[in-house]
């Protein structure tokens, strides 16, 4: 069974949780190394769950997943550019 996007308890959004639990990032991470096979690899990976969304979504559950990958990346984006940042200011 797929757990829910939020803990019950808390209501936090518990994606850490479901990100730790992945194969890919398990295997990823295995050996401590990030390699450009292994970002290549992920990039397809996520290709392939975007073409079977766009097969099996009618065009507002479309929609709402684009805004949603949409929104998540510019977060991930703002995050990112958040953390060089404060690296650039020296923390």
């Amino acid at each position: 069974m797929i757990k829910s996007f939020f803990d019950e308890a808390t209501g936090v959004f518990n994606i850490d949780e479901h990100i730790m639990g992945r194969e890919s990032f398990k295997k990823i991470l295995d050996d401590g190394k990030i390699t450009s096979d292994e970002v290549k690899n992920q990039s397809e990976l996520v290709i392939q769950y975007i073409k079977k969304l766009d097969s099996k979504l009618d065009d507002a559950e479309k929609a709402m997943v684009t805004d949603t990958i949409c929104e998540l990346l510019i977060l991930y984006s703002l995050s990112q550019k958040n953390i060089i940042d404060e690296f650039e200011r020296g923390f």
